[in-house]
Order: structure tokens, then C-alpha cells, then sequence
């Protein structure tokens, strides 16, 4: 076997890494990390790419992160009658569980990443353009 395949892969990596640092020194936007993480207590946080979420003591969804602002504050369930057990984060999408076994979600849906069934469902889980949830017979049903 032929070492010049993991030559290669190696000058490939360090011209990479040449170029991004040299990026940053002539201009290259920087990104300063802020603090904007809800204050506690917490019980559940879910992460992703560009997003956030924090589910409450209280059963509201606090998420921060893009969508165009720094953070987003209360995006679901924090100041109305609707309490959560769970919250799932995905790529630009994210959905909660409700104490009843109903779902919501909020967020893109260029992808059909907010058709999320009806019915009652003991885990929901989010993923890059899709989300899946657990039923209580053990099925699975993915939208």
C-alpha cells in the first residue's frame, strides 16, 4: 500500500490550516463568544449547530442562538398554559414534548421539519431536516 494517499491528506490538512489562520490575521470576520445562556435552574438542554434549547423547572422552553438574533428568549411554552417534559434541538428546527404526549415544534420548515404528527408520543427526537417520535406501542413514526 502506498504511503501518498496520507501525503497528500496531510498537505491538504496543513495547507487548511495555513489558509484559515492567514484568513484570520488579514480580516477575516471573528466570532466573540457572549454569554447568553438562560439563567438556572435548568433540567434539560438539547444543542445543535446554530440553536440552543433549555427546558424549565416551570415546563417552558427557553432557546437562544441564530435566526437572525442573538438569542431568542421564551420561544416556547414559557408564558402560556403548555408545560414540556422534553425538548430536541436540530439543525434549524426544534420540538418539544408536551406533558399530555403531544408534540410541537418550531423553526424552518423547508423540509417539512414542522409536520409533525398528531397523537400522543413518549420521546421526540430532532435530527438535521427531520424528527422522529416514540409511541407508547414502541412504534416509531419519522416526519
Amino acid at each position: 500500500m502506498s504511503k501518498h494517499p496520507i501525503r497528500l491528506l496531510t498537505l491538504v490538512c496543513l495547507l487548511l490550516a495555513i489558509l484559515m489562520s492567514v484568513g484570520g490575521a488579514v480580516g477575516a470576520a471573528q466570532v466573540t463568544p457572549q454569554d447568553v445562556t438562560p439563567a438556572g435552574p435548568n433540567w434539560l438542554i438539547s444543542t445543535a449547530v446554530t440553536h440552543n434549547c433549555a427546558l424549565r423547572p416551570y415546563g417552558g422552553v427557553e432557546c437562544w442562538g441564530s435566526e437572525g438574533t442573538e438569542r431568542s428568549v421564551d420561544v416556547y411554552g414559557s408564558y402560556s398554559q403548555v408545560y414540556h417534559t422534553q425538548v430536541d434541538v436540530g439543525s434549524n428546527n426544534s420540538c418539544a414534548l408536551r406533558t399530555t404526549g403531544e408534540i410541537d415544534c418550531w423553526g424552518d420548515n423547508d423540509f417539512g421539519q414542522l409536520n409533525y404528527p398528531n397523537g400522543v408520543f413518549l420521546q421526540v427526537s430532532v435530527g438535521l431536516n427531520h424528527g422522529c417520535a416514540l409511541k407508547p406501542d414502541g412504534d416509531v413514526h419519522c416526519w
